[in-house]
């Protein structure tokens, strides 16, 4: 085929599996097919927007579930020409219900206002969710040719269903619940972009269910928090001491912001030594008192909308211009007329309490990020640890038992694997030893002025020593490029990524290293065709002790690219991974000049 005509239909197509379907099919057109496959082509490229539309809408509504369900199933059932979408919902015993659908003319509606109807699919309680836990898709292009039993024949002739695509609706881990399209009409075969596009619309459900599940949660706490306010509120009214030995700040004030009265300790929060002192020197609260001028305007927008203001925290100034946090409760008193005539409430100081917080809160992500870490530590070191002992256990006794057998260039063999063995748990335990710097913000960047290009020259010759199965091909278009920046986490950086792409390409090949500068930023990158990295594995590729699910039995502790992102992050730099399973890797770093 004319290769312009083929490069107009792949420009409708997204993703490779399309592209090669066209040309699989164009590889036996006739004269009259072209058309039909630029109309194949534009149809897919329908789906693509449209599904970029449904996503969009999701995410715009995505506090409003009924709109999100409503608006997608028909969206999402107009763009696949199915006749019916739906949503269905599991129940704690793993029955369910479906909440939404749309259903073109002329079909059953499973979903009627005030009507819940539960279906029970035996399969999936008995399984709890069955395969869609484990976040899998299931497409039926005929409901009589699936081998399925009577009894789940007959329940999806109640749906009136011949065919349909089932993807799960996951909440994390959890399965909430499903999202299928129907064919009622006739078989159908579905293609493989369709259950693509339901399955992306399937993990913006979960992601819009999952946020309004944690805002009806905050609510509840709202609600339940105000409730307990209230009645604090209304005892301290009734049992609190008289005003001059009250351990609160107690004021009245003017809504233009002038103090009418102050009971001594509101004067010794403030730091005046006597109220008549704070009411003759504090005379514009909005200005004098706030850190921020802007929360007096605050304070009075909620005081005319609610009347009533609780623990309103903010910062304000002592006498002596230091700062502090208060909580101000207040209400607005109104004449017989509905006058506003002033504001009247207490003050506390809470600067110790949000100190507090603020430790605590540290204090127990650190605890958190120590404890899981030293969990992965003992895992890690444990498993790593126990062949190189062995191998030291192993050549220790042999020399103990045989040395008068041995030769002394096989005693000096066995003393050279001792070394070894030791040499790697040692490096082990500093790339531990470095992470934990990094974890615990120690990490020194120790910039000095250096040849990116020597350095580089240099390490490939370090590392190209340590395999004779691969080339490290290294290309700059300077000769030499002067920089300040840290060459001991350089190494960091460049040794580990060498290093990963040389043993991640256990056949053997060409790493490549390339380095480009211009007036900002020198651009270094590594590129191998290994095994490559699965695309489930990138999002957490630089989380200390993680490894791909692909890597199989080549060693490794999960540390080398933690190590990396830290030294480059140290730099203020930023580092990009393209990879694809079987073709290859590339790692892209950036560190600018001016870090």
């Amino acid at each position: 085929m004319d290769p312009k005509k083929l490069a107009r239909l792949q420009s409708f197509c997204e993703g490779e599996l399309a592209s090669e379907q066209l040309e699989q099919i164009l590889a036996t057109e006739s004269s009259n097919e072209t058309d039909k496959l630029l109309a194949l082509a534009q149809y897919q490229l329908e789906q693509q927007k449209g599904l970029a539309k449904a996503i969009d809408q999701i995410r715009r509504e995505q506090l409003n579930l009924d709109a999100i369900f409503q608006t997608t199933t028909k969206e999402v059932c107009q763009l696949i020409e199915a006749e019916r979408v739906a949503v269905y919902r599991f129940t704690p015993n793993w029955d369910g219900h479906f909440v939404a659908e749309f259903v073109t003319p002329g079909w059953v509606k499973l979903v009627e206002p005030e009507v819940t109807k539960l279906w029970v699919d035996t399969n999936l309680q008995e399984t709890q969710g069955g395969r869609y836990r484990n976040n899998e898709t299931f497409a039926v292009d005929d409901i009589y040719n699936m081998g399925f039993h009577s009894c789940h024949v007959e329940l999806l002739e109640q749906f009136q269903a011949k065919a349909y695509i089932i993807v799960p609706i996951l909440i994390k881990d959890r399965l909430w619940g499903l999202l299928a399209a129907y064919q009622n009409s006739a078989p159908r075969h579905w293609h493989a972009a369709e259950v693509d596009l339901l399955a992306q619309i399937g993990e913006q459900f979960g992601i819009a269910v999952q946020q309004a599940e944690l805002l009806a949660d905050l609510q509840a706490e709202v609600t339940e928090r105000q409730r307990i306010e209230l009645s604090l509120r209304q005892a301290e009214h009734k049992y609190r001491d008289i005003f001059q030995n009250a351990a609160e700040g107690i004021f009245q004030a003017t809504p233009d912001g002038r103090y009418l009265s102050a009971n001594p300790a509101l004067a010794e929060i403030l730091g005046y030594a006597s109220p008549a002192e704070l009411l003759a020197n504090l005379t514009d609260i909005g200005c004098q008192l706030y850190v921020d001028f802007n929360r007096r305007t605050e304070f009075i927008s909620l005081m005319q909308k609610h009347k009533l203001v609780s623990e309103f925290e903010s910062q304000v100034y002592r006498q002596d211009g230091s700062m502090i946090w208060i909580s101000e409760t207040a209400r607005a008193v109104y004449d017989t007329n509905n006058i506003l005539l002033y504001y009247e409430g207490f003050i506390e100081d809470i600067t110790k309490r949000k100190q507090a917080e603020e430790d605590i809160h540290y204090a127990l992500q650190k605890e958190k990020e120590l404890s899981e870490f030293k969990s992965r530590f003992v895992t890690t070191t444990s498993h790593e640890f126990r062949t190189p002992l062995a191998t030291i256990l192993s050549s220790t006794e042999l020399l103990r038992k045989y040395s008068h057998k041995l030769s002394e260039e096989q005693k000096l063999t066995k003393l050279q694997q001792i070394q070894l063995t030791v040499s790697h748990m040692t490096q082990l335990l500093n790339d531990v030893l470095l992470v934990g710097q990094a974890e615990a913000g120690k990490l020194e960047c120790n910039l000095a002025l250096l040849d990116l290009v020597q350095f580089c020259h240099d390490l490939v010759g370090e590392i190209q020593l340590t395999t004779s199965s691969h080339t490290i091909a290294f290309c700059s278009q300077e000769q030499r490029t002067m920089a300040c920046m840290d060459e001991k986490l350089l190494r960091h950086i460049f040794s580990n990524l060498l290093s990963n792409a040389i043993k991640y390409s256990p056949q053997g090949g060409t790493v490549y290293f390339d380095l480009v500068c211009n007036q900002e930023a020198a651009t270094f990158q590594v590129r191998d065709k290994g095994i490559g990295i699965p695309a489930a594995d990138q999002v957490n590729l630089f989380d200390s002790f993680h490894r791909a699910s692909n890597v199989g039995t080549i060693a490794g502790t999960g540390l080398g690219l933690a190590i990396v992102k830290k030294s480059v992050d140290s730099h203020g730099g930023k580092i990009a991974v393209n990879s694809e399973v079987g073709v290859g890797t590339t790692f892209i770093v950036t560190i600018p000049f001016n870090n």
